[in-house]
């Protein structure tokens, strides 16, 4: 019954393909060492300044580029702003959904997070309450032919119970912040008979 359950979830999954490789994480590169990256808070030279990056800055997750592709889309604090891409140097080749970065993914209704971590191979779930489940990855798998897209992950702890997750590259928004994510996840908790579902945004962490 439980597998059954599981399956009937696993179906209302949406499967999304979508060109590029963002979100993706960015060195800045060809800054002085005396001066600072500006952010601004829309992606032209002539926009508020709403903070900086240090000459030396590494893993800063770009969520997308601007139409004519020469501004990245960064989060900052509670909301985001926009870097020249030309200051910027990609850490991989690969896309987020082929690589072993961490994610970080949080909701509402009620509060929780997951911490994707150990290669991927960690899933650990935290609700309001700072109730904790941690799962150890049994499958994962990406879309074939794709370089970004969608990831799909399911872990099982030592109970039997098991997490599965979906995450999508989509924009998306915490619903409490003006910030723009570049991660949708979808994840179910089975445990025992129940299964409970959660919808929100995850960002790429720097290992």
């Amino acid at each position: 019954m439980k597998r059954l359950l599981l399956a009937t979830c696993l179906s209302c999954f949406p499967i999304a393909v979508l060109a590029g490789d963002f979100p993706a994480l960015f060195d800045v590169t060809g800054v002085a060492s005396d001066d600072t990256l500006n952010i601004r808070a829309q992606p032209e030279a002539g926009s508020q300044q709403v903070g900086t990056f240090s000459f030396d800055q590494q893993n800063i997750e770009v969520i997308t580029l601007s139409s004519d592709e020469k501004w990245g889309m960064v989060g900052l604090g509670e909301t985001s702003g926009w870097v020249a891409v030309r200051f910027l140097e990609r850490v991989s080749s690969e896309s987020w959904a082929h690589d072993t970065t961490s994610l970080a993914c949080s909701g509402t209704e009620p509060f929780w997070s997951t911490d994707i971590t150990d290669a991927r191979q960690t899933l650990e779930f935290q609700l309001f309450d700072n109730s904790k489940l941690t799962f150890e990855t049994a499958w994962q798998a990406t879309p074939q032919g794709f370089t970004g897209g969608t990831l799909g992950l399911l872990a099982r702890d030592d109970n039997g119970d098991s997490a599965y997750a979906t995450i999508v590259s989509d924009q998306c928004s915490d619903g409490m912040s003006d910030r723009t994510f570049g991660m949708t996840i979808s994840i179910f908790l089975s445990q025992g008979e129940q299964i409970t579902g959660y919808q929100g945004c995850c960002s790429l962490q720097s290992d």
